[in-house]
Formats: C-alpha cells, structure tokens, sequence
C-alpha cells in the first residue's frame, strides 16, 4: 500500500557532535558543485524500559552545536521515531521541512521513518511493506521518498529512507530465517518503490537502517535492483574522501547504508564520511546504532570532470 502527498511542515529549534577533518573544497572550475550533507540516524525509540527520551533533545543541542559553526547537515534520515514524543522532539531540531511516514494504523504504531530538511520539500511518497515478522509486527515499516532541491542544482534530488525488519532479539518464539526471508521480501520492495517514485533525470540518495551487512545476499539483490552504489564502500576502497578512516574499515559489517545514483546531468560523489554522536550521554552511547555522516559533492554534468 502506498500513500503519496506533499509533507511540508514549518518547524523550530537545532542537533549532533562535531565533525573533524575539514572538507576537500570544489574547485574553481567547479563553480556550481553543491556539497550537501546527508546523516541516517536512528533514534533508539523502541518503546523499552530504558527508554532515556532526555536523549533527544541532546541530539537536537549537539546539533545546533553544528549548526553555529555552519557544518549542520543538510538531510538527516531518522528511523525508529515511533512514538509521537518522539515526533515532537525531533520537531525541534531546527529543519523547516519534514517528511514522515508509513503512519500508523489500527493498533499498529507507525514506521518510524522521518526525513528532516533544510531545503523545501517538493513531493514525497511513503511505502508499508507488506511482510514482517516478530517484534517488527507491532509496527509498520517501510520506505519513505522525498525530493528537494538544493542551491545551484536545477533537477530535484531524490532522497529514501529505510528500516527494514530485524534480526530477532528477546523473542523466545522468534525465528531468524523468517526474519531474513521477510527483509529480503522488504527491500525487494524497497527496490520497486525506488524506481517507482526517482523522478527519471534526478540524482539520488537511499539511506538508512537496512538491518543487513555488505556481505548479505539480501543487500547484493537491493544493490543489483537498484543499480546503487554505496558510499561508504566507495570511501574506503576507491574515493579520496575524507573523515574517520577507523570507521571506514568498519563498513563491511554496519547495518547502516547510504547509497547513492547519479542524474542524467548530475554527478554524485562521496566526499566525506565520518560516525557522529561517539559522545556517551548520561553514561551510555547516546544511541544503539552507529550514526552515519555522509558528504555528497553534485556537480552538473557539464562541470563535472572524472568525478565518477
């Protein structure tokens, strides 16, 4: 099922830890390249026992801490907002535009999946997938698209959000073969959505809590649907990017992806990659999956030399 509508909301307020290493600048003949910022967050909003919702609103400080030495990203793709506290805390993180869905239904809680902007929002479009098992049951997980448009880019970009069923955890019954065939039947589904709502010359962007590492074969099968490339893999074994190289030899076993295409006449290429929030708060990590930053230079084709 999926369900399509302009998600613009007009909000307030700043969040995340600093970034290090300075990025490499665009050169002089490349006058219209944009360097857009994108992060895939996950919150942590399972309603548990230890449920700290304190947390948030330090993402939302640390962000705002980004944001007044002008490096705040641009995009965060935020997954697990589950809860409408959640909704209302990450409001606050100063984005002026937000996308959010699958919403809830029944007595199912919604998604989670919510991607803030700092530039206008066009379109979005939101896809439940139709299988699921275990705990990932009690809501509706899916795939949510937005495109935006960014300064000196005149095709809109595609952004995706993701997070698909987990492997079983605290579930005596649960089995992890049911959970591997229902992901994979999820980002099957993920894959048609993509093509589905990418406006056909658009550059784009798919990121997220995929719950399944770079060696799986259920991400081989998205990354050949989808024809996707995966930064962080590009950073690490191909691209002069630049960021925390500790953290790039790690790619291979995260559940955390970006992937990215690029236009009909804009390159896309990974310039940075780097983890934020390494800072505990209150005595834990401030969340329970690493939170991946990813720099994206866009460059109009006629600019752009060798980028790919």
């Amino acid at each position: 099922m999926s369900f399509r509508s302009t998600c613009l909301l007009a909000l307030v307020l700043g969040l995340l830890a600093p970034m290090a290493a300075p990025l490499p600048q665009a050169r002089a003949d490349e006058p219209k390249a944009f360097d857009l910022r994108v992060v895939t967050l996950n919150i942590y909003g399972v309603p548990l026992p230890d449920l700290n919702p304190e947390r948030w609103a330090e993402m939302g400080r640390r962000i705002q801490s980004l944001r007044d030495q002008g490096l705040a990203p641009h995009v965060i793709a935020l997954q697990e907002v589950f809860l409408d506290t959640a909704f209302e805390a990450v409001q606050k993180w100063g984005y002026p535009y937000i996308a959010r869905g699958p919403l809830k239904q029944g007595t199912r809680l919604g998604g989670g999946t919510v991607i803030l902007s700092e530039f206008p929002i066009e379109d979005s479009a939101w896809e439940a997938y139709s299988t699921c098992t275990s705990w990932d049951c009690l809501v509706r997980k899916g795939a949510l698209g937005v495109t935006i448009r960014v300064p000196g880019i005149s095709a809109p970009i595609a952004i995706f959000d993701t997070h698909t069923n987990a492997d079983p955890s605290y579930d005596p019954l649960a089995s992890i073969e049911k959970a591997r065939i229902a992901r994979a039947q999820q980002l099957r589904e993920a894959a048609t959505f993509y093509t589905e709502f990418r406006p056909p010359a658009s550059p784009a962007l798919f990121v997220g809590d995929f719950n399944t590492i770079g060696e799986a074969d259920d991400y081989r099968d998205f990354v050949t649907a989808t024809q996707l490339q995966d930064a962080v893999e590009y950073c690490g074994r191909k691209g002069p990017c630049s960021g925390d190289p500790e953290a790039l030899r790690e790619w291979i076993d995260m559940l955390d992806h970006h992937f990215y295409s690029p236009g009909a006449n804009v390159q896309v290429q990974p310039i940075h990659y780097d983890l934020l929030f390494k800072e505990s708060f209150a005595g834990k990590p401030i969340t329970d999956h690493p939170i991946v930053w990813v720099t994206y230079r866009l460059t109009p084709s006629s600019d752009a030399q060798e980028l790919q």
